[in-house]
């Protein structure tokens, strides 16, 4: 009797629990019943508000597009040639050094010419003595000339005096054209410039005994260049024209040149012609410098321009792009259309295939949508 008081506690006790845990739970279901009917409410006052938003570009055709060509070549003089005396001989003098730039007709070494002058003064002195012969012989045969209309010699004297004068003047032709070799390697004996231009090439020294035409010197004209550049073989002829003029660069130096001509010959390694070129202002460029020349080609192929953001792999080598279909409350269904690559300029791709002209193609966030799916269009890309 004594312990019922305790139980009767402890069963007030357990109902004032049950009843606050009761309150708790019924407060929780409320709650989130209040959450639910306000996202309900959400859902139907907002309607679409959920769709992915996206920018878009409208297609406008083009009848092609351009390709940009970097074709190489390479600086040379324009005149280069290698010198040589044309006699032989010891050299005396040289006048200039390697490098050095010279002028036209400026001597650049001399052999020595005293065996030469000897014999000059030889042939001089036979080619007066047959003149003193040839004199005596033209005399003789005038009086034979005179004796034979009197009758007072014979024919055949007045032939041999005849052929006398004329064995002498032959003599006396010979004698002038030896001189004239010998004045002719006298002179070859001074080696000057042909044209104005810088020595590149040094092959005598002092003193050395030369055999006839041994080289000399390397000769290059470095005020005039040229650029040979090699071109495609395909489409060499419809590239330039001769007289045509381009831009060309060297080591970042842009210059100008006047097409000479397109050698008629095909490299059959490369596949590719020679162009040359004639450089109008070769200041500070170098012989041996490579040079660039970019050249434009139209494609005549109809297309669009699309940015590479909005290009997919596709299948079988194609491409793709998805294309927004619009209803008229700014809802569009996402499609997939294939396309072929044309060309690319690294921001855009030149493209063809299974769309048209206006269609509304999705610019960025292509790898975020499938076909069949609704988006919502924001702004319009530029081309």
């Amino acid at each position: 009797m004594e312990g019922r008081p305790g139980f009767k506690r402890l069963l007030r006790a357990l109902a004032s629990t049950s009843g606050v845990l009761l309150i708790i739970v019924i407060t929780a279901l409320s709650i989130q019943a209040l959450q639910q009917q306000a996202g309900a409410d959400h859902n139907d006052s907002s309607g679409e508000a959920a769709l992915l938003p996206v920018s878009t570009l409208a297609l406008q055709p083009e009848s092609g597009f351009t390709t940009t060509a970097r074709l190489t070549g390479r600086l040379h003089p324009a005149r280069e040639v290698a010198l040589a005396f044309e006699p032989a001989g010891r050299v005396v003098d040289i006048e200039v050094a390697l490098g050095d730039a010279v002028s036209e007709g400026q001597i650049l070494a001399r052999l020595d010419t005293r065996r030469l002058l000897a014999r000059r003064a030889e042939i001089q002195a036979q080619l007066d003595e047959t003149a003193i012969a040839l004199e005596l012989a033209r005399l003789e045969e005038d009086r034979q000339q005179s004796l034979r209309e009197s009758d007072l010699n014979t024919r055949q004297a007045l032939d041999r005096s005849r052929t006398e004068r004329r064995r002498m003047e032959a003599m006396l032709s010979g004698l002038h054209a030896g001189l004239a070799g010998v004045d002719a390697d006298i002179d070859d004996s001074a080696l000057r410039a042909p044209f104005a231009g810088r020595i590149t090439e040094k092959h005598i020294e002092l003193g050395a005994m030369l055999a006839g035409s041994t080289p000399a010197f390397q000769l290059m004209d470095h005020r005039r260049l040229e650029a040979l550049i090699g071109v495609p073989a395909s489409k060499a002829a419809a590239l330039v024209q001769a007289g045509e003029t381009v831009t060309l660069n060297s080591r970042g130096q842009d210059f100008t040149g006047t097409v000479r001509s397109l050698i008629p010959e095909i490299d059959a390694s490369r596949q590719t012609a020679t162009l040359i070129v004639d450089v109008d202002n070769g200041n500070g460029l170098i012989p041996g410098q490579l040079v660039e020349w970019k050249t434009e080609t139209l494609i005549e192929e109809p297309g669009y321009w699309v940015p590479t953001t909005a290009l997919a792999s596709g299948e079988r080598g194609l491409w793709s792009l998805l294309v927004a279909e619009p209803d008229s409350n700014g809802i569009a269904i996402v499609r997939r259309a294939s396309v072929e690559y044309l060309h690319g300029n690294g921001s855009h791709v030149f493209v063809r295939g299974t769309v048209n002209s206006g269609a509304l193609v999705i610019t960025e966030g292509a790898h975020r949508i499938v076909p069949g799916q609704r988006v919502q269009l924001l702004r319009q890309a530029t081309p």
